[in-house]
């Protein structure tokens, strides 16, 4: 959650800051037929747009406030290097993000749509306010 606006070419510029990323570039047709032909509606509608998302609800839901988070530049720095010291999450557990899927949904469904928004409310919020 943050109020900073970023666009797509200034994440790919971190992460070749970061872990030298050689980026190639190529049609948008080209992309969709060779590399991603299962992902068209995702990339025509989502990530070929830059988006400017407002945090504000968030924020004032969970008693945060923009301060209370670091730079867009030095988090995802910091997690692309822990995700490199740490070589047992460079794969897709399938197993356990379909216990994950399975366990989320459940939890879903046991509760009212408007308790589901409260309950995810204090979690969110005993999750940041630990001390």
């Amino acid at each position: 959650v943050t109020s900073e606006h970023h666009k797509w070419s200034e994440i790919i510029n971190i992460y070749q800051n970061v872990i030298n990323l050689k980026v190639k570039y190529t049609s948008l047709e080209m992309f969709l037929q060779k590399i991603y032909s299962h992902g068209v509606y995702q990339v025509n509608y989502d990530r070929a747009f830059d988006r400017i998302l407002d945090n504000s609800k968030i924020l004032k839901a969970t008693s945060l406030t923009q301060n209370d988070f670091i730079k867009l530049q030095h988090g995802l720095t910091q997690e692309i290097n822990e995700f490199i010291k740490h070589p047992e999450y460079q794969y897709i557990n399938e197993d356990l993000n379909n216990k994950m899927d399975v366990f989320t949904e459940s939890f879903l469904k046991k509760i009212k749509p408007r308790t589901r928004i409260i309950k995810l409310k204090n979690k969110i919020h005993n999750t940041f306010n630990k001390n």
